[in-house]
């Protein structure tokens, strides 16, 4: 995979505008008011960084580097910290104003569906003093959700409207994702009525050569190369094994092949080629005699989901049905760390 940064995005023209929305210094009504980003991947903190280094006012990075931000642990929590945020994952709303030695530890977030779940628990405000930069008003809670009456909206509004001439808007949770988006975050937040936008930073693609890379690996992994296709494909060396005992051993033990999504992306990309290969290697001799099985690992429940939509669709090849089979279930790492991947497919071996 590839991941390229588009020139301008909504993040880089709030960046460039100067001070982040909601402070008294900002007065641009297109980014709204702004009390937090979420972040569940490592691009999108590369995206903030290459925001900020375009930005010469040294005040101007400093106060957006202020927003609290909320992210999974591991890689993109380490790379949040190496670029500077002061408030990361902190425990309520209001601690986005407290001291940072009074702030609560920090939880930890191995996917998207824990950190979402911890953002709905929070206390969100729900109007931002556009004037002064301060909370006010009323907060967002998961435990004691109302819905305003149009009296109660009406008198709030009065009030507002002679507390300061300057309008206000609800303040906004800034999802900063890719253009392929993790349904999990955006869905739940809706489903709680809390204020977030959407802010696509980059966007992913296969890397040049991918599919020709990934064919090949394909066919010398599973020896399905014939004579004619190992030509084609510049093969320079294969097995040294006997098609005879190949064929013998592969009669009680078929050949296993693990495949492993890191993304919901990664997968869309993988399976055509695994498709494609496979159709083109029916003539393969050694192929003929091999009953193969192809499993999938994953890193975490999302992309899990995805390998399952496409395992639902029912990859089948005609003529190799026989010979290709597809593993129903799915060994899925908790963390996306090598060692919880090796667990899941232990474990999942020994089930």
């Amino acid at each position: 995979m590839t991941t390229v940064f588009p020139k301008t995005t909504q993040l880089s023209r709030a960046i460039a505008a100067g001070y982040p929305p909601g402070q008294p210094q900002c007065n641009n009504s297109e980014f709204g008011n702004l009390w937090a980003f979420a972040v569940t991947s490592q691009n999108a903190v590369s995206a903030i960084e290459a925001a900020l280094q375009h930005q010469p006012d040294i005040t101007i990075r400093e106060a957006w580097l202020q927003i609290p931000i909320y992210c999974l642990t591991g890689a993109t929590l380490a790379s949040v910290k190496k670029v500077g945020f002061k408030t990361i994952n902190p425990s309520d709303a209001t601690d986005a104003s407290s001291d940072s030695d009074n702030i609560s530890p920090a939880p930890s977030f191995d996917n998207a569906a824990q950190l979402v779940d911890f953002l709905i628990s929070l206390k969100w405000p729900k109007i931002i003093n556009a004037a002064s930069g301060t909370v006010k008003g009323e907060f967002y809670s998961s435990g004691n959700e109302t819905v305003s009456t149009s009296e109660d909206a009406e008198k709030s509004a009065n009030q507002l409207a002679s507390a300061d001439p300057i309008s206000t808007s609800a303040p906004e949770l800034w999802f900063l994702t890719g253009e392929t988006r993790m349904k999990t975050l955006a869905e739940k937040l809706s489903i709680h009525q809390r204020a977030f936008r959407e802010v696509v930073v980059y966007e992913t693609g296969p890397r040049p050569g991918f599919e020709e890379e990934l064919s090949l690996w394909l066919a010398d992994t599973l020896d399905l190369h014939t004579e004619k296709n190992a030509a084609d494909l510049k093969v320079t060396e294969r097995r040294n094994v006997e098609p005879q005992c190949t064929a013998a051993a592969a009669m009680n033990n078929p050949t296993d092949l693990w495949l492993v999504g890191f993304s919901p992306k990664g997968v869309d990309l993988t399976v055509p080629v695994l498709r494609k290969t496979l159709e083109s290697c029916k003539s393969s001799i050694a192929f003929s005699s091999v009953p193969m099985r192809i499993q999938w690992g994953s890193i975490g429940p999302t992309t899990a989901t995805r390998i399952q939509e496409h395992l639902q669709e029912t990859i089948t090849i005609p003529k190799l049905k026989s010979k290709v089979t597809f593993s129903s279930t799915i060994a899925v790492a908790k963390t996306p760390k090598p060692t919880a991947l090796a667990e899941a497919i232990a474990s999942h071996l020994s089930a």
